[in-house]
């Protein structure tokens, strides 16, 4: 098990959770570190989903319940209105059908709850320069072009996917930018046309329509 891979901390991630989430489901929890993090900053009961043995077997011993599957495989344990926060935190890019995903935890919601979402940006700027440089759709360990990845993001389609699935985005901001002062020069040239390249990846906030 890559430990870099299921143990991030997500605190971007966390930094967008603003309203008190008492009940709180992680989709692809890991060893359960993000979770673990909001049952500490909110005392919230935390639950995870998990596909990987080892990460749930590490996440059973920081959250209250670990489900081990794929999501298909535990959606019919969670009850319906009873979470005030859901994560994806790097998970939908790793699922054939996002959208139903995102269709399905709807009806596990609490009335006001939210959604949280850390999801790859395609754009990124030196993701696009290796596939131009390379001629290549290289897969690799992990990032943006993760082997395990099913579906690939702009800003455009995340905001496409969510409201298509019956969500309202509340916020989406960007995460890991580009930051050297060659790009800020550049972004103070080109402006709004080359934003969407900077950030690694976009943090979403949702809310049912």
């Amino acid at each position: 098990m890559n430990n870099d891979y299921y143990s991030n901390r997500r605190f971007d991630v966390l930094s967008l959770i603003s309203v008190h989430p008492s009940r709180f489901l992680d989709v692809g929890c890991g060893c359960g570190l993000f979770a673990k993090a909001v049952k500490l900053k909110y005392g919230s009961e935390t639950w995870g989903i998990e596909p990987h043995e080892q990460a749930c077997l590490c996440a059973k011993d920081k959250i209250d319940r670990v489900l081990n599957g794929g999501f298909d495989d535990v959606v019919h344990l969670l009850p319906d209105k009873y979470f005030n926060g859901i994560s994806f935190n790097d998970s939908l890019e790793h699922m054939i059908k996002p959208d139903e995903v995102l269709l399905r935890v709807g009806f596990n919601l609490a009335e006001g709850g939210k959604i949280y979402a850390s999801i790859p940006n395609f754009l990124y700027f030196d993701n696009l320069r290796l596939i131009l440089s390379d001629r290549d759709f290289k897969y690799v360990e992990s990032g943006i072009m993760d082997k395990t990845h099913l579906r690939f993001f702009t800003r455009k389609s995340i905001l496409r996917l969510f409201d298509e699935a019956g969500y309202k985005i509340e916020q989406i901001v960007p995460f890991q930018m580009l930051n050297s002062w060659k790009w800020r020069i550049v972004v103070n040239i080109l402006g709004k046309h080359i934003t969407e390249f900077i950030p690694m990846q976009y943090g979403v906030v949702a809310i049912k329509k």
